[in-house]
């Protein structure tokens, strides 16, 4: 089947697309970071192809554990974009690892898994340009300034496990906080006493947003 009427619907689309908004923060060690949304990338791909006559869906998975890691997934999945006018269609095989973690069921991990792998198949179909921030303009830091960088440099722990209180607090989706109590246990700053503060209260808090899930 011939797909010069598909390819140039998703020739459009492309040319429509422009970068997403970082609606998101993450932290990995004592950094956050911005990042868009796996589900921001899909209503936003979405959007595009049914604008262009186009649709796109996952067409079939397979979840396969690893010999050596039970907690270890080969998953793979088979995606499809189909021209609605001419029926013409494409298909992508998408293969990458889902791994369980501490507090997280390998089931979960596979869902998880599944999500982005549509996310970052649309943003390649689309070719979704990295949203980039402009910097504010700054001026030179005062010694008082620098001072105080250097003193909360030192207190590395502290600002971790305020950090992590903070997530905790703020969180109000369960996958989110599957994700906080993963981090937490690998934190490299947090010491083991505080680990088990911040995982007591994220327990407390995953217990809440089950209830309020019901």
């Amino acid at each position: 089947m011939t797909t010069t009427n598909l390819y140039a619907a998703l020739r459009q689309a492309q040319l429509d697309v422009s970068p997403l908004e970082h609606d998101t923060t993450g932290f990995t060690g004592n950094d956050e970071f911005r990042y868009t949304s796996a589900e921001s990338i899909i209503d936003a791909a979405r959007q595009h192809l049914l604008a262009n006559g186009l649709v796109g869906r996952r067409c079939g998975w397979l979840a396969v554990p690893t010999k050596d890691n039970r907690d270890v997934c080969v998953v793979s999945c088979k995606f499809i974009l189909i021209h609605t006018e001419s029926g013409e269609a494409l298909e992508d095989d998408v293969t990458s690892i889902a791994q369980s973690w501490h507090g997280t069921t390998l089931e979960k991990a596979i869902n998880a898994y599944l999500t982005r792998s549509l996310a970052y198949w649309l943003r390649d179909l689309l070719l979704i340009p990295r949203f980039h921030e402009v910097a504010e303009p700054t001026t030179p830091p005062t010694p008082a300034v620098v001072n105080n960088l250097l003193s909360e440099g030192e207190d590395k722990a502290a600002k971790a496990f305020t950090n992590g209180m903070t997530k905790i607090s703020n969180c109000k989706d369960l996958g989110e906080m599957e994700d906080i109590i993963a981090r937490i246990t690998v934190h490299p700053d947090i010491s083991k006493t505080c680990k088990v503060t911040l995982m007591s209260c994220a327990k407390t808090k995953q217990k809440d947003l089950k209830g309020d899930a019901k």
